[in-house]
């Protein structure tokens, strides 16, 4: 019985995110993050932006993307930064992930990590891509803090908007190509994904 109300309360949550956007036609395809493209070699990519940086000494894969370089951006204020992740064997980009606050493998800082614009950002994003297609909720992280995840499936590229604990304003952005894996939630989910309307 709690099951079935939490799966409610779930879906009415995902149904009140999307309500704001529902007039929003969603673009017919993303086909990368700004300039860059799946598959470009990764100099190219280098060469687009100015202030790319190398943000740790040695290429290390976090949070699913293998990297070392990031390009410095700003998120309605907030310094964020957009890495590059590389395919290990040929140096091209596979994906963008946009995370606040790193400062090396441990990267969760309160006070770096912390942003006071995840709920801005989710209504910015759900105004360019329209309503987001899958919401994973009633989901739990290592800390037993709550997450959530939003995702956006076009036919160049998937977009996720990760809450990585709702309770300390975590949250980070990934752009990548469809991969065709399997998908799991963000952390311990009580209950299945929704594909919303």
């Amino acid at each position: 019985m709690k099951l079935k109300r939490l799966r409610a309360i779930t879906v009415s949550m995902a149904l009140l995110w999307g309500a704001a956007v529902q007039g929003m036609e969603a673009p017919a395809d993303v086909p990368g993050w700004r300039a860059i493209e799946w598959g470009m070699p990764l100099s190219d990519a280098l060469a687009l932006f100015a202030g790319v940086r190398i943000i740790q000494a040695r290429k290390t894969e976090i949070a699913g993307c293998y990297f070392q370089y990031a390009v410095p951006i700003s998120v309605l204020g907030e310094d964020w930064d957009a890495w590059l992740c590389e395919n290990r064997e040929d140096q091209t980009i596979v994906a963008v992930n946009i995370e606040k606050g790193y400062r090396g493998a441990f990267f969760f800082d309160k006070d770096l990590t912390a942003s006071r614009v995840l709920e801005q950002l989710f209504a910015d994003m759900s105004d360019d891509f329209g309503r987001a297609h899958r919401y994973w909720g009633n989901c739990f992280n290592v800390l037993g803090n709550p997450t959530k995840q939003f995702r956006w499936y076009f036919s160049s590229t998937t977009i996720t908007f990760l809450y990585r604990d709702t309770t300390r304003d975590w949250g980070m952005l990934r752009f990548e190509p469809p991969t065709g894996r399997p998908e799991f939630g963000p952390g311990v989910c009580g209950t299945p994904p929704v594909d919303l309307p």
